[in-house]
């Protein structure tokens, strides 16, 4: 998928999901507010053309940057090409949210024939200024196999001497460009040169694991976890300074107690080996 992607323009990827009944094709993408839009429609229309099939159900989720509350050419140029492909879309709630504007830049399209009893909610987990998506499929399937591929990055005293290097030799010759004057685009420029430089010092590994013991969150940690998102929806609606730094306060704090009890099972663990 990567030959698909082109800076500013379009970023995907997909995952292949294999069931009883039939294959579940997740394509995931990302568009620049600055990207052409013709190039990111035609680069979509490539792939998924290649992976349309009777007997795949495709799902096409993402950032695209186009707001589906309200009527824009984008937005109906979109919905043509995944029409065309009976994807359609399912998402009825903003899911950017502050206080002067509500968006819907992010989106899912399903076929709706296919997953007629689908439910799709949004999910305020805290981590970023857009809410994500949960997709439930009630008669979908999917087989555990007891292993998962897990993605990771070495962060150690070595690559993060060697990302602050590359960083300090960095020019930024595009983000102090006297020739782009545009905040979006100043911004891509910042964040390409960045994330290439991140990328670079922190490449990416895989590896299999047979399951994930979490037996280290306890129903403590559970519900001090729920406490800091609801802390963090009422810091989001009011935008209250004392709220936020209450809330701050209340993360370091989860974060003091977290640290130490996965790692007291680490140390259970290593005792038993020994």
């Amino acid at each position: 998928m990567d030959k698909h992607s082109e800076d500013r323009d379009i970023e995907i990827c997909a995952l292949r999901v294999y069931t009883p009944a039939c294959q579940i094709v997740v394509v995931t993408v990302y568009r620049s507010p600055t990207g052409d839009i013709t190039n990111f429609l035609n680069i979509s229309e490539t792939t998924i053309d290649k992976r349309y099939k009777n007997t795949t159900n495709l799902i096409i989720c993402g950032d695209f940057n186009t707001n589906y509350l309200s009527y824009s050419k984008e937005k109906q140029k979109l919905n043509s090409l995944l029409n065309s492909y009976s994807l359609y879309s399912i998402r009825e709630f903003p899911t950017r949210t502050n206080n002067t504007t509500r968006t819907a830049i992010d989106n899912v399209f399903i076929n709706k024939f296919k997953h007629e009893n689908y439910k799709i909610y949004p999910l305020i987990n805290g981590l970023s200024d857009h809410d994500a998506q949960v997709l439930n499929l009630p008669n979908t399937i999917i087989p555990n196999n007891g292993n998962k591929l897990l993605t990771y990055r070495e962060i150690n005293e070595y690559s993060l001497n060697e990302f602050q290097s590359n960083l300090s030799h960095e020019t930024w010759e595009k983000v102090f460009s006297k020739s782009d004057i545009d905040i979006n685009t100043i911004y891509n420029n910042f964040l390409d040169t960045f994330l290439k430089i991140f990328n670079a010092s922190f490449p990416v590994n895989r590896t299999q694991s047979k399951q994930c013991d979490n037996k280290w969150i306890t129903t403590g940690i559970r519900t001090s976890c729920n406490n800091k998102r609801k802390l963090y929806l009422l810091y989001k609606e009011n935008n209250n300074p004392k709220l936020k730094k209450h809330y701050k306060v209340y993360c370091k704090l989860l974060t003091k107690v977290i640290i130490p009890s996965s790692a007291w099972l680490l140390i259970i663990k290593l005792l038993k080996v020994s």
